[in-house]
């Protein structure tokens, strides 16, 4: 009893310390996440001009111009347009607009190319980032400045003299993304420690043991023990209650299984953090499948008091089918992650969202996605399978093995009928 107590005490401690460490790591990306709009708020207040023949940093830039042109090129969205912009000594820049700020300035490109223009429009200071010049931009450039400027023979040594090394792109501004992603990274973190800690001071106040055990002692309504093994009151050595009528070691309890799909639902919801944010460090995420069809387990039972064959079946059926959409999140992150390089906003993530076939399809994703989708089944069926066996093999069916009274009982209602 002495070791039982302290078993439970050491969970206990541990639990706590798991939690108290979860709270430490949520108040540090809390001050992340200060810190970084602190510094983004520093970094968009210091502009400095623009100059296309710098090398891009991650400073903000300023640029007044007087005229712009037509968009020449368009992003792979086709929200974001590519136009020279003239400054008032005549000088040429390259930059991005969205489809709204180019509206904007309308007054600017009528200037320009209007027949009769209606006065010279007031200057517009723009601010944005500098990026480098892609290749198929300047291709595009190059050939829309021949025809702008009349000079049909101009060189790329040429056009590079007259427009730079990089472009001045408006739709993106700068953030300090290094705090952010520690912030996020520890906030995940204290999420999976709160869960962990949690579970772990639950069971000690509980009474329970090891998670697995856990499952398999309120599956198991019918395991047969010697009467030495049992005291006085019906309490046997190790500290199960018994019923001793029944000969049963734990009590049948029948789960409520619409509980048991939403504890599910929750505790796969765990899993699926794991496996986005092994995705997000070039891990492969298949090797969380047994820690999501785990917390799978572990939340039917939370919500539903208990776990038999049904909720054995569901809960394999259910995590196969969150792996497959977890590992299709994980690669709709991966194509954001790329693209928010280029355009940091939301609607970047919406294009993703909206394209994720056509994109996984293009870039020949699909390998990896089957890929570490059977990883993450092949290392659930062999992690887990010891589990799933004793269930089904432990586990009473509806019609349970009747005790001797019962057995009685029923015969004499047969006979008398």
């Amino acid at each position: 009893m002495e070791q039982s107590k302290r078993r439970k005490i050491a969970k206990a401690a541990a639990g706590i310390f798991t939690l108290a460490l979860s709270f430490f790591f949520l108040t540090v990306a809390f001050y992340m996440d200060l810190m970084s709009i602190t510094e983004t708020e520093r970094l968009q207040s210091q502009p400095e001009i623009f100059d296309p023949a710098k090398e891009a940093d991650g400073r903000l830039k300023e640029l007044t111009i007087q005229g712009l042109s037509y968009e020449f090129a368009k992003d792979f969205k086709g929200t974001d347009w590519y136009c020279f912009g003239f400054s008032e000594t005549g000088q040429i820049r390259i930059i991005v607009l969205n489809e709204d700020h180019f509206r904007a300035l309308e007054d600017h490109t009528a200037y320009l190319f209007s027949d009769s223009p209606s006065g010279l429009p007031d200057p517009d200071v723009l601010f944005g980032m500098a990026v480098p010049l892609e290749e198929d931009i300047r291709q595009f450039g190059l050939e829309a400045l021949r025809y702008l400027l009349a000079q049909p023979d101009m060189t790329e040594e040429e056009f590079s003299a007259v427009v730079g090394t990089s472009v001045l792109d408006t739709t993106r501004l700068p953030a300090a993304t290094e705090f952010f992603g520690i912030g996020t990274f520890l906030l995940a973190a204290a999420f999976v420690l709160f869960s962990s800690g949690f579970s772990a001071l639950a069971n000690a106040c509980g009474g329970r043991g090891p998670c697995w055990d856990s499952i398999l002692k309120d599956s198991i309504s019918k395991d047969s023990i010697s009467k030495d093994d049992i005291l006085k009151d019906g309490i046997p050595r190790d500290g199960i209650p018994k019923d001793v009528s029944s000969g049963n070691r734990f009590p049948h309890r029948s789960p409520s299984f619409p509980k048991g799909i939403l504890g599910a639902a929750l505790g796969s919801l765990i899993g699926v953090c794991i496996w986005l944010l092994l995705g997000s460090f070039g891990i492969i995420s298949g090797i969380a499948g047994p820690l999501l069809l785990s917390f799978t387990f572990i939340g039917f039972r939370w919500l539903s008091g208990t776990i038999n064959k049904k909720g054995i079946v569901f809960g394999i059926l259910w995590s196969a089918l969150i792996m497959a959409l977890a590992e299709f999140l994980n690669c709709g992150a991966a194509f954001c992650r790329v693209f928010l390089e280029y355009d940091p906003s939301p609607d970047t993530v919406g294009y993703v969202a909206s394209n994720l076939f056509g994109l996984m399809t293009e870039s020949g994703a699909w390998t990896d996605y089957f890929r570490n989708l059977a990883v993450g089944y092949v290392f659930s069926a062999v992690i887990c399978q010891k589990l799933v066996r004793k269930i089904f093999a432990q586990n009473p069916s509806k019609d349970r093995t009747l005790s001797e009274d019962e057995k009685a009982d029923k015969k004499e209602e047969t006979y008398g009928a």
